[in-house]
């Protein structure tokens, strides 16, 4: 069964959006998620609600710097990651 809330109080809510950049949702992106994607229009009318009820809307993102030495064990895991064609901090691929 799903879980229910009878009353959302604006003051003490909050609504995360995780990661929701150009690089996993846009068309032909490297790192495309077509679930990710197909929530866009969904996730645009929560946050519609969210800030005409005054809910607070919280973004994070997956970023990484230019220069590569933020990454970690991504080289390994990700080649979109790793050749620095994707998540690049200052690039329209981590914008939200």
């Amino acid at each position: 069964m799903p879980y229910q809330v009878d009353q959302i109080e604006p003051t003490k809510t909050v609504m995360i959006v995780v990661d929701m950049q150009n690089d996993f949702v846009t068309e032909g992106a490297k790192l495309r998620s077509a679930s990710a994607a197909a929530m866009v229009p969904k996730l645009a009318s929560t946050l519609s609600f969210c800030r005409e009820n005054g809910i607070r809307v919280i973004y994070t993102a997956h970023v990484h710097r230019r220069d590569g030495s933020d990454m970690g064990l991504y080289d390994d895991l990700y080649s979109p990651i790793a050749d620095r064609s994707t998540l690049v901090d200052g690039t329209s691929g981590v914008e939200i």
